[in-house]
């Protein structure tokens, strides 16, 4: 801070105290006070004019401690330490960093800063899920463990290694329309028992997908360690798609 805003806040604090008491009331209160070293009685109008400038006197006090507050007090209120306000000094700029501070300084710095970052501490706190908060229940430990195994998905998913189910059908059943296809092409070079032999196997194939998709969806919806690829021989390269189920 600048001399002239230094000046600038003695100005400020000063209007305040003198909102509450003038010069005039200065004046009764010296005139109280001789009375009442004279045994003499004071006006009523001379004794309000005392207690307003005994407030303003009180105001002017509290006013300049705020603004030289000892660094001690701040390390009490804040319980940190004398390094760890250095820190948040020349970090975030946190107005304290000799021997005093100000009150006004610190709280302006304050709002200041919530305005700056706010979208981050609204961020922060909407990833709270307070579903993961409480007391452990089995419920609870339940779904942590789907959220974990939800997270540990869309990750994979994000990496590229896990194919959806759905995707896989989806591959499949065209590859069969292509072999059907392709029994239209040989139906014009084969007797027919070939062909009807080809068709049999199929809707073998068509058969053995359903078949496993069918026995195997209550594992995909129940499983809770689920693996991409369980990795080639070295490790490091993809090994085919899998599912664990325990």
């Amino acid at each position: 801070m600048n001399k002239k805003q230094v000046e600038d806040r003695q100005v400020e604090r000063g209007s305040v105290v003198e909102r509450i008491a003038s010069d005039a009331d200065r004046l009764a209160y010296i005139r109280v006070l001789q009375n009442r070293n004279s045994g003499a009685s004071s006006t009523q109008t001379d004794t309000r004019a005392a207690e307003r400038y005994l407030k303003s006197e009180k105001l002017r006090t509290g006013l300049a401690f705020a603004a030289a507050v000892p660094k001690k007090y701040l390390c009490q209120w804040g319980e940190v330490d004398y390094r760890q306000i250095d820190n948040a000094a020349l970090r975030y700029g946190l107005p304290a960093k000799g021997p005093t501070w100000s009150v006004p300084e610190v709280c302006h710095w304050l709002f200041r800063f919530l305005a700056e970052y706010e979208w981050h501490f609204r961020k922060r706190e909407s990833e709270i899920d307070p579903l993961l908060m409480g007391a452990e229940t089995p419920w609870l430990v339940a779904y942590r463990k789907e959220r974990t195994l939800t997270v540990r998905v869309q990750r994979l998913g994000l990496e590229g290694v896990m194919v959806p189910v759905s995707a896989v059908l989806e591959v499949l059943q065209r590859a069969g329309e292509q072999l059907r296809q392709g029994a239209m092409l040989l139906k014009q070079d084969c007797d027919a028992r070939a062909l009807e032999i080809y068709n049999l196997a199929l809707d073998g194939y068509d058969a053995a997908i359903d078949r496993f998709f069918d026995e195997a969806a209550p594992s995909f919806a129940e499983d809770e360690e689920v693996s991409s690829f369980a990795g080639g021989a070295d490790g490091e390269h993809p090994g085919p798609f899998e599912v664990n189920h325990a």
